[in-house]
């Protein structure tokens, strides 16, 4: 498993999309509890484009 660095933006975290299989930029997440969960896929720009 790579250790990607995580970036918070408001309530938001994102990690690079090394893979960028769907053509993103970032994986994005949201704090449940005392764990992040993917929700999204976003581009360049931080917007959510798959979830």
């Amino acid at each position: 498993m790579l250790k990607q660095k995580v970036y918070k933006k408001g309530n938001k975290y994102y990690s690079r999309d090394v893979d960028s299989h769907n053509g993103g930029a970032w994986k994005v997440f949201e704090r449940q509890g005392n764990k992040l969960k993917r929700v999204g896929t976003a581009d360049k720009d931080l917007n959510i484009f798959k979830r």
